[in-house]
């Protein structure tokens, strides 16, 4: 579910986009679909997001030549001496 909702928005954002003549995409990722961490909450939400991730760099590949640039976000936990 979680890809098809990731690509149905990308669907109807470009359709806005490119009239504009280019624009950008940003999308919030998470660090569990890079790097295999035990605090995940479960593999398949970590293969989900993974997915995701791969989805948008395939889109950034698709929609560069009409100027449309996606970037994904993935925040993290940082543990600190605080």
């Amino acid at each position: 579910m979680i890809l098809k909702g990731i690509l149905f928005m990308i669907m109807a954002t470009v359709r806005t986009i490119l009239p504009r003549g280019g624009g950008a995409i940003v999308q919030t990722g998470w660090l569990w679909a890079l790097q295999a961490i035990r605090a995940a909450p479960s593999a398949a939400y970590s293969v989900a997001n993974a997915g995701m991730h791969v989805l948008l760099r395939n889109q950034a590949l698709e929609l560069a030549s009409p100027k449309i640039r996606i970037s994904t976000v993935a925040p993290a936990m940082v543990e600190t001496p605080v």
